[in-house]
C-alpha cells in the first residue's frame, strides 16, 4: 500500500461543526455595533492578535496568527449562504453537497475528476466525501491505526453466510471480500502505526483527529482530499470559555499536522469553515444562538494570504451578520491553492 506520493499536493476541509461564532473568532474590536451587542461576551482588544487596524483574531489562534503574518492565511469573513437556515443538519447538508440536494458531495464530485478517493476522518463519514458510485474511506472514531468496524462487519459477513451450500457464489463472494477488508485494514494499520511524528499532538479529539490524518498519510495511502469533523463550536451558554478552549484546540492540533508534514514534501492546504455563524447579539446565558454569515479561512504555503470579505455590523438581517461571500467561492479558492486555477474553474 506504502507508495512514494512526494510532492503530491493534499486539501484538508476541516468542518468546525455546530456553528463557530465568526465575531469572536476574528473580532472586529473597533466595531461599536460589535460592543454593543455582545456586553458579556465582547472580547477586548488587550491580547487580540491584529491582523489590520479594525480586525483581530482570538489569542487562542497565535500559530494561525504566525502563519497569516507570514502570508499564508487568507480570512473569509461573511461566508455563508444568501438562503441560509438555522439548521445543523439541513445547512451542513448543503454545504457538503455543494446545494445539489441528493447528489455527490463537492469532494466527492472533485475526487472523481482526480481520480482519487477522498477521506472523510470524524464521528461519521461527512456528506462532502458520499458518492454511491465510488464510495469514500471513512475513518470512525479517535485511535489512529484502529478500525474494529470493519474486524465486526466481517463477523457479521461469516456469521450470516456460515451455513450456505460451499458453491454458493453469492457467499464466497463475501467471504473473499471480509477477507480482502481484513488484509488491507492490518497493512494499513500496521503502516500508520509505524509513521514518525517530529512534532507530538494533543491528546484530545481535535488532536487525535489531526494525528490520524498525519498517520494516513505518512503510511504512503494516497489521500489527496482529506474532510475532517471538529466539534462542538455550539456555543449557546459559557461561550467565553468553552470558544477559547475549542480554538486553541484547533490551533495546536493544525499546527502539528503541519509541521509533521513538512518531512513528507507534501504541499498541503487546510480549509476550515463552520454550518453557519452564530447571532451578532448575546442570549442570557453566557452564549449565542444560531446566525447567518460566518468565517471560514484557508492556511498553507500555496495560499496568497490576506481579507476576502467583510463583516456589515451595521446592515444586520433579522439579527444575522448577511452573507457577502458565498461558500462556493471558498471551495474555489481552497481548491485553486491546493491544485491550481483549471481544477477549481470545474468544480460547480
Amino acid at each position: 500500500m506504502a507508495a512514494d506520493n512526494t510532492g503530491k499536493p493534499i486539501l484538508v476541509a476541516v468542518h468546525l461543526t455546530g456553528g463557530n461564532d465568526a465575531l469572536n473568532t476574528l473580532v472586529p474590536f473597533k466595531e461599536a455595533a460589535y460592543k454593543r451587542s455582545r456586553p458579556n461576551l465582547a472580547i477586548g482588544a488587550k491580547g487580540l492578535l491584529t491582523v489590520d487596524k479594525d480586525l483581530a483574531l482570538h489569542p487562542g489562534l497565535n500559530r494561525l496568527h504566525e502563519r497569516y503574518q507570514q502570508g499564508q492565511v487568507l480570512l473569509i469573513p461573511g461566508v455563508g449562504r444568501e438562503d441560509h437556515d438555522r439548521s445543523h443538519f439541513r445547512s451542513s447538508d448543503i454545504w457538503h453537497g455543494a446545494g445539489n440536494p441528493g447528489g455527490d458531495g463537492w469532494l466527492a464530485s472533485l475526487g472523481l475528476r482526480m481520480n482519487t478517493t477522498p477521506v472523510s476522518i470524524g464521528p461519521s463519514v461527512s456528506r462532502a466525501v458520499a458518492c454511491p458510485d465510488h464510495p469514500p474511506v471513512g475513518l470512525v472514531g479517535e485511535k489512529p491505526a484502529h478500525f474494529p468496524a470493519e474486524k465486526k462487519l466481517q463477523q457479521v459477513w461469516f456469521d450470516m453466510y456460515r451455513n450456505w451450500q460451499a458453491d454458493h457464489s453469492a457467499g464466497r463472494r463475501l467471504k473473499r471480500s471480509a477477507a480482502v477488508v481484513e488484509e488491507l485494514t492490518t497493512r494499513l494499520e500496521s503502516q500508520m502505526a509505524g509513521a514518525k511524528l517530529l512534532y507530538s499532538f494533543s491528546d484530545d479529539e481535535f488532536g487525535k483527529r489531526f494525528e490520524m490524518a498525519y498517520r494516513l498519510i505518512a503510511s504512503g495511502f494516497p489521500a489527496q482530499l482529506l474532510h475532517l469533523s471538529l466539534g462542538s463550536f455550539d456555543t449557546h451558554s459559557d461561550q467565553l470559555e468553552n470558544h477559547a478552549k475549542q480554538l486553541s484546540r484547533f490551533d495546536a492540533a493544525a499546527h502539528a499536522f503541519l509541521e509533521n508534514l513538512k518531512s513528507l514534501g507534501r504541499p498541503t492546504t487546510i480549509m476550515v469553515y463552520s454550518e453557519f455563524g452564530r447571532r451578532v447579539a448575546e442570549n442570557f446565558s453566557g452564549g449565542t444562538d444560531h446566525g447567518a454569515g460566518g468565517l471560514a479561512w484557508i492556511m498553507g504555503e500555496n495560499v496568497k494570504g490576506g481579507i476576502h470579505g467583510h463583516y456589515q455590523l451595521e446592515d444586520l438581517r433579522d439579527g444575522d451578520l448577511p452573507t457577502v461571500v458565498n461558500y462556493r467561492t471558498l471551495y474555489g479558492k481552497a481548491v485553486a491553492a491546493s491544485f491550481g486555477e483549471q481544477k477549481s474553474l470545474a468544480l460547480f
